[in-house]
């Protein structure tokens, strides 16, 4: 598998949360494509970084210099710019033009973004995925310790827990510092990710599933913009709390990963 084909899903993603936010200013086409629709496209990621995760490393085993690897390429993803922007941010709004990034008021609004206490705006998505990536080394430790059976109920056990307790979304304040902490709630995304990542790994798909028409079934996602939902099933769904999206999401990614497998 070439992982750069999985681009087009990573640029869909990001489409639609651009899309999102053009809409919610602009009322673009009646702001059909906003109205929180962005976060499907946040939904994608996930699934999509879990995929990756799952493809990249769980079919290998975990060891010191595997975990180092992990470790620096993952930071290195990720951190860098994000604290660029919240640094950025900071110093723009201390001395600098109002707006021209994100405005962080006080050095504890820093601290909570420096610390991937929350996020504010869009840069909620960063501290989440780091938080993954750190749950992410326990699921790979048992399987590598334990088995992947106890990998499975483990991850199982996960995916359970969350809307067994409501899909919580814990934020607050301790020592001074805001926290706004979102990786609980996303979970799911991440873990149905990790098992389409590691279905793909072990099962040979049957050949029409790696025929690229399968990517049209990305389409499934329309079916979750809100105001697109409202008008075929005449209500509403609450995006990260709702189980069908989760299903529904994963189901519209599915075949369409396995669209990309090629064969030798």
């Amino acid at each position: 598998m070439e992982i750069r084909k999985l681009n087009m899903l990573r640029g869909l993603a990001a489409l639609i949360v651009v899309l999102s936010h053009f809409a919610n200013d602009t009322g673009w086409l009646g702001n059909w494509a906003g109205d929180g629709s962005g976060q499907l496209g946040v939904m994608l990621f996930f699934i999509l970084s879990g995929f990756l995760m799952s493809y990249l490393y769980l079919r290998h085993g975990l060891d010191r210099v595997r975990l180092r690897r992990y470790v620096v390429a993952r930071v290195a993803r990720v951190v860098p710019l994000f604290l660029l922007v919240a640094l950025g941010s900071y110093f723009v709004h201390r001395i600098g033009p109002q707006g021209l990034l994100y405005n962080f008021r006080t050095l504890g609004e820093l601290g909570s973004h420096l610390l991937l206490l929350k996020g504010k705006s869009v840069l909620w998505t960063i501290p989440t995925e780091i938080h993954f990536y750190v749950i992410f080394v326990a699921l790979w430790w048992i399987g590598t310790r334990l088995g992947e059976g106890w990998l499975f109920v483990g991850g199982t056990a996960m995916f359970l827990a969350v809307p067994l307790f409501n899909f919580p979304l814990f934020q607050g304040e301790i020592g001074g510092l805001d926290y706004k902490l979102h990786v609980v709630r996303t979970l799911p995304y991440f873990l149905a990710g990790l098992a389409l990542g590691r279905l793909y790994t072990v099962w040979k798909a049957p050949s029409y599933l790696v025929r690229h028409g399968f990517v049209a079934a990305l389409g499934l996602v329309l079916l979750f913009y809100p105001k697109i939902h409202g008008a075929l099933f005449g209500g509403t769904h609450y995006f990260w709390v709702d189980l069908k999206v989760l299903l529904g999401l994963s189901a519209a990614f599915s075949p369409s990963s396995f669209s990309f497998r090629t064969t030798t």
